[in-house]
C-alpha cells in the first residue's frame, strides 16, 4: 500500500463527490525505528504488514486505506463525523496496540492518530491530508492518543517556520544576545564561572525560545552562523572582562563547533589562553 499520486487521486475523488462528511485520519506506529534498530528491518517490516492487516480488518465498509509513510497509515472514514471518527479511531488503536507475535516475542506497539475532517477542515485532499498530519504532530507533543485537528494549531505551526526562517537574518541584524548566568563559589562569594546562554528577540514576535530555534538552526545548516556568533561575542566578552581584571571561565555548549571547520576565525584579539582552546580544534 502507498500514498502516491494514485492514493491521493482517489482520495480527491472521495472527497470531490461525495457530500457526506469524511474523516481522514493518520495512524503513526511511534516506536519503530527502535524496533528496527533493536531486532532488524525485516521484523519492523513483518510488524508493519500485520498492522495493515489489523487495519484493514478493523475499517468500516467502503474505508480507504493507504501507506502514508515509512511508518504512518492514512485511513478515510466515510460518512463519519468528529465524533464517530474519535470512537473509530479508539477502536483502531486497541487493535494495532494488541500484541504481536514477532522474533519469538510478544510486541506491543504504541500507536498515535491525526484526524481531519471534511468539509470542516479542508476541502481538498492536499489540505485535509496536511491538517491530519499536524494534528498528529499536535498529538506527538501533547503526549495524548488521539487529536483533532485545531486550526490554532496551524497558525502556530506557520508563526513558527515563518520566524525560524528568519533566523539568519535575525543573527545579521543584532537581534541576538548572551545571557551570563554566573555561579558563585560559597565559601569566597567570588563569581568563578558562568554559563554562556544565547537569546532571540524578533521584531515582531517577540522573543523565541532556544528549544525552537537552535534545533532549527542543527537542521538547516544556520548552525555554523549561530556557532561562529556565539563563541565571538562570548570570547569578546571574556576579554573584556580579562583586560578589567576580571578572570572568570565560561561554559558554552558548542559541540557542533568541528562541523564548521571555522574554530581559527573565532576571536583573534582574544588572549591566547582563552582562545587557544578553540583554535586548536581547527
Amino acid at each position: 500500500m502507498s500514498i502516491g499520486p494514485p492514493k491521493s487521486a482517489r482520495l480527491q475523488y472521495r472527497v470531490g463527490h461525495n457530500p457526506q462528511p469524511i474523516a481522514v485520519c493518520l495512524l503513526d506506529v511511534v516506536q519503530l525505528a527502535d524496533i528496527n534498530a533493536a531486532l532488524g528491518h525485516s521484523v519492523g517490516d513483518r510488524l508493519l504488514r500485520e498492522v495493515a492487516r489489523r487495519i484493514r480488518t478493523k475499517a468500516p465498509p467502503g474505508a480507504l486505506v493507504a501507506r502514508g509513510g515509512s511508518k504512518q497509515f492514512l485511513i478515510m472514514l466515510p460518512n463519519c463525523d468528529a465524533d464517530a471518527a474519535g470512537l473509530l479511531s479508539e477502536e483502531l488503536l486497541h487493535e494495532v496496540q494488541l500484541p504481536i507475535a514477532a522474533a519469538d516475542i510478544p510486541i506491543r506497539l504504541n500507536a498515535r492518530c491525526g484526524l481531519a475532517l471534511f468539509p470542516l477542515h479542508g476541502l481538498t485532499a492536499e489540505d485535509l491530508l496536511r491538517r491530519a498530519d499536524l494534528a498528529l504532530l499536535q498529538a506527538r507533543q501533547s503526549e495524548i492518543s488521539i487529536a483533532l485537528f485545531n486550526p490554532n494549531t496551524e497558525t502556530g505551526h506557520q508563526r513558527r517556520i515563518q520566524v525560524l526562517g528568519e533566523l539568519q537574518r535575525g543573527i545579521e541584524a543584532g537581534q541576538l544576545s548572551l545571557a551570563y548566568q554566573p555561579k558563585m563559589d560559597l565559601r569566597t562569594r567570588a563569581i568563578v564561572s558562568c554559563e554562556v546562554l544565547v537569546r532571540w528577540q524578533h521584531p515582531v514576535y517577540g522573543n523565541v525560545p532556544p528549544s525552537e530555534f537552535i534545533p532549527y538552526a542543527e537542521h538547516t545548516g544556520s548552525i555554523r552562523q549561530l556557532t561562529t556568533w556565539v563563541l565571538n561575542t562570548a570570547l569578546a566578552q571574556l576579554a573584556a572582562w580579562n583586560r578589567a581584571g576580571t578572570n572568570i571561565a565560561a561554559r558554552c555548549r558548542v559541540a557542533r563547533i568541528r562541523e564548521s571547520g571555522r574554530a581559527a576565525q573565532f576571536s583573534t584579539g582574544c588572549p591566547r589562553p582563552i582562545a587557544k582552546p578553540f583554535r586548536d580544534q581547527s
